[in-house]
């Protein structure tokens, strides 16, 4: 999995197309950031008139396409299906510079007998980023923003632009209250924390939802680093201290957006055996 993961900076480097298309199922979807309009390949596309890969296509074109991109590795983390990058992206685009700190989560099925990835999900800030592109050149910003309406549309410019909206400062707060009640074991304080009718906490790789008072019973002391509002998600990478040891991870806290309460956390910790064949 995290070959066929690999394939993506190379493709992007050698500004390669069709090896980053090739990455994709026939069904696929991209969020880029988490809270913008998803791209999704596979269905009808009312712009080209047919079913295919053009809208992943545009996106290509809109967000790849002659812009220098570097992605820094700063942890790979893999299980069940899923592949999370802990990593920054270093921009440059048309002129524009910029450092972005992100969670990448590439969910990954297999289609003809080939791993393909079916879902990407980028967890970044959009006013950071837009801050720093303006500001390393505005008249880049202006011409790139021109690009947008050529390639997605008014309507794709304003899906793309949802991403403006996040739960933000609350949302990391409420990150870092999970983390202190979690720590101190304090289960009522959890509760507050949670809408009534959540889904609950899992472990990636396995598929079975834990309740609040089980979750507690693990006994674990976690700490954070790196948050990240995108959307109705937190995302933030973790340490998690069990029985001694430590393990690093990540961990993706969705909210309500209605009651701004948390719905589901999802931690990504790989297996203890598979960080001792590393």
């Amino acid at each position: 999995m995290l070959a066929v993961v690999e394939q993506s900076p190379r493709a992007v480097a050698a500004q390669d197309r069709q090896a980053w298309l090739s990455m994709f199922s026939q069904l696929a979807v991209i969020e880029d950031p988490v809270g913008s309009a998803p791209h999704i390949s596979g269905i009808f596309d009312p712009v080209s008139g047919r079913r295919g890969d053009d809208v992943l296509r545009r996106f290509y074109n809109t967000f790849i396409e002659g812009n220098r991109i570097e992605f820094v590795i700063a942890n790979d983390i893999v299980v069940g299906n899923k592949v999370l990058r802990d990593l920054a992206l270093k921009l440059e685009v048309n002129g524009m510079q910029a450092t972005v700190p992100m969670h990448l989560v590439y969910e990954l099925v297999f289609e003809q007998k080939e791993l393909k990835v079916q879902r990407l999900s980028a967890h970044w800030e959009f006013f950071p980023m837009s801050r720093q592109m303006m500001n390393s050149n505005l008249w880049g910003m202006l011409a790139y923003s021109k690009k947008l309406i050529q390639q997605l549309g008014f309507s794709g410019v304003m899906g793309f632009m949802r991403a403006a909206r996040s739960v933000g400062e609350q949302g990391k707060q409420a990150v870092a209250d999970f983390i202190a009640a979690s720590n101190a074991n304090q289960l009522s304080a959890l509760e507050d924390l949670f809408d009534p009718q959540c889904s609950g906490i899992v472990f990636e790789g396995n598929s079975a939802l834990m309740s609040l008072p089980d979750f507690g019973l693990l006994d674990t002391q976690l700490t954070t680093s790196k948050l990240i509002a995108a959307g109705n998600r937190v995302s933030c990478s973790l340490q998690m201290e069990r029985d001694g040891r430590v393990q690093a991870g990540a961990g993706l806290f969705e909210f309500n957006w209605k009651t701004r309460k948390l719905d589901k956390v999802r931690f990504f910790f790989e297996p203890v055996d598979a960080m001792q064949s590393k």
